[in-house]
């Protein structure tokens, strides 16, 4: 077996928690079955990185035109999921401008 991988669980569970690790880094898994005739190959390494302990929200997806009329714009957007920050969202903020170029500038 390759030794920069350890083993975090063996048994017949489909799903497992690996606890105790590091905030905001960076582990892979691979996973392996197992009969009475032997061991399979392994699977497909994946990365997964861990949260921060606390994080701003991550950038939201694309604003949606709902509608539109004379004097007024309806426009939604999709709340950001749960799993991108262990700080869930409280508010969003919708800015506006009529300049183009707009400052792209980010705080």
């Amino acid at each position: 077996a390759d030794s920069s991988f350890e083993i975090s669980y063996t048994g017949p569970a489909t799903e497992f928690t690996v606890q105790d690790l590091v905030p905001s880094q960076s582990y892979f898994f691979r996973l392996q079955g197992a009969n009475e005739l032997g061991s399979g190959p392994y699977s497909t390494p994946i990365s997964v990185n861990t949260l921060r302990t606390t994080a701003r929200p991550d950038t939201p997806d694309m604003i949606i035109l709902q509608s539109v009329g004379p004097t007024f714009i309806t426009l939604s957007w999709n709340p950001l999921d749960a799993y991108q920050s262990v700080n869930p969202v409280s508010e969003f903020v919708l800015e506006m401008t009529q300049a183009f170029p707009y400052d792209s500038k980010i705080d």
